[in-house]
């Protein structure tokens, strides 16, 4: 992607759109990571979970699962047609947790309002990935965790990984890696 950081939001937001209807379909490889990011990151009951960069639920249905009636689960999005699928997915499946538009690099949420941050392979589409982190930090409750989880070669190894863990063979270890950081105490 080229140009400034709008216009490249603008093409990732585009290129979102066009891919929700089917994106990451059914028990996609996606879904597998997201929940071992939510079991990394220790989700679990009456916890409130911010899902960065939600797609199509990888992350925010088991966060929505591992929470329960008690917790909330709120995934937001840049592209409105990936927000729009997944809370019609949500809604069928019978989830507490929905999905806004909404932009990384300026959550619109109150400081200290998320017990978990998680963004499943969704960082490296920020153009200020600073920006983004900071912003995470910002609406973390103190001893809360952020978890992300990103592709640490590349795409094409990574997937080969996923593939041969699902059952079908593959000639290369795993290679994704995920990552959760508990926030510092004090101010």
């Amino acid at each position: 992607m080229t140009g400034s950081p709008q216009d490249r939001k603008a093409q990732t937001k585009a290129q979102f759109n066009a891919l929700a209807a089917n994106y990451d379909a059914g028990p996609g490889c996606f879904s597998h990571f997201g929940r071992v990011l939510v079991a990394a990151a220790g989700v679990g009951p009456a916890q409130n979970v911010l899902d960065v960069a939600a797609g199509r639920g990888a992350v925010l249905f088991p966060a929505a699962e591992a929470v329960g009636r008690t917790g909330n689960v709120i995934g937001i999005d840049l592209a409105d047609a990936m927000a729009n699928a997944t809370n019609a997915d949500a809604a069928r499946l019978n989830l507490n947790a929905k999905v806004e538009v909404g932009d990384a690099e300026k959550l619109d949420f109150s400081a200290g309002k998320f017990d978990r941050v998680l963004c499943g392979f969704g960082l490296m589409f920020f153009p200020d990935q600073d920006r983004a982190l900071r912003e995470f930090q910002r609406v973390l409750k103190p001893e809360g965790k952020i978890g992300i989880s990103t592709w640490h070669v590349d795409q094409a190894g990574e997937l080969k990984a996923v593939a041969s863990e699902l059952g079908v063979p593959a000639a290369e270890p795993p290679g994704w890696r995920n990552g959760v950081a508990s926030r510092p105490s004090g101010p």
